[in-house]
């Protein structure tokens, strides 16, 4: 059952990749979001509630625009 598991891991982020999008996931009780780049982000708990994922969009897309300007 666990090659099963990884093997479907595999494939399903396999094709997310292939269609540009990005990945939420949970891995050792932490919630993760992968882009298409390989950039991962642990989405993180702000007063109780979850930093949304529009939130974390921007501050990638900021940053991204930071390391093109040089």
């Amino acid at each position: 059952m666990d090659s099963f598991l990884k093997a479907a891991t595999r494939h399903a982020r396999t094709k997310a990749k292939e269609a540009h999008s990005s990945l939420i996931y949970e891995e050792d009780g932490k919630m993760f979001k992968e882009y298409p780049s390989g950039l991962k982000m642990e989405l993180i708990q702000e007063n109780g509630l979850k930093e949304s994922v529009e939130q974390l969009e921007k501050q990638v897309a900021d940053l991204g625009e930071s390391l093109k300007a040089g």
